[in-house]
């Protein structure tokens, strides 16, 4: 309700959120399962965009969003491919029962590069924490961004992505840029490069000191997601 009532306040009215389920699955590790949702009924921008398209990563809490003019399967599928271009297929596909995600064309991509799409049979409040919870920080901070000009929200949505992916995430206590590569991500200040050429040792001692840290980092953030659930349960 605070959140509708913040949106009715900057003139962004009739949000829908259509969500999957962000149960306490188990997480086997990076790009194990992802979560597919739609954010509706934002204001319509001036490039025609309506809603947003939101990607999860599971382990990493890693979110991948774009803006979105309909539902249609053409405009999804488009946009998973994208996804999936850049970040290799997932293990299993998250969504809930909306037609939007459940034809031919949607299944037809996620069989096509050897995922299996698992749906929700009920959206059920309690459990769906993950991605909810992003979704309304996604808004508000949209909100807060295109306070003077709400038809333009689509132009701060990188910067916000960006700002979420940054932040240290109490469930795995990483962020989810960090988990995702291996690294934080650069600041925003001066630097150089120190010579231009690189060596190939170099390279490949980087490469190996990346692996490592990536999977020390994933299984300290799966030993913690359990211990969450645990607790939970």
């Amino acid at each position: 309700m605070w959140l509708r009532n913040a949106l009715l306040a900057k003139g962004i009215r009739n949000v829908e959120f259509f969500n999957h389920p962000a149960q306490a699955l188990k997480v086997d590790g990076i790009f194990t399962r992802i979560g597919i949702d739609l954010v509706f009924s934002l204001p319509v921008t001036e490039e025609g965009y309506k809603g947003i398209m939101v990607i999860t990563e599971y382990l990493s809490k890693f979110t991948y969003a774009e803006p979105i003019k309909s539902k249609s399967s053409e405009e999804i599928v488009q946009i998973l491919w994208r996804y999936i271009s850049l970040f290799g297929p997932p293990k299993i596909v998250l969504s809930d029962q909306g037609t939007e995600f459940n034809n031919k064309l949607v299944d037809g991509l996620i069989k096509w590069v050897g995922a299996e799409h698992k749906i929700n049979s009920a959206y059920n409040p309690r459990t769906n924490g993950l991605t909810d919870r992003f979704n309304q920080t996604l808004i508000e901070s949209l909100r807060k961004h295109a306070e003077t000009t709400p038809n333009n929200w689509d132009k701060w949505l990188p910067y916000v992505l960006m700002a979420y992916r940054c932040r240290i995430y109490s469930t795995t206590q990483f962020t989810p840029f960090e988990l995702m590569f291996g690294r934080n991500m650069n600041k925003f200040e001066n630097w150089t490069r120190q010579g231009t050429n690189c060596e190939i040792m170099e390279l490949t001692e980087r490469a190996d000191e990346l692996k490592k840290l990536s999977e020390e980092s994933q299984q300290m953030a799966l030993v913690r997601i359990d211990e969450v659930q645990e607790l939970n349960l």
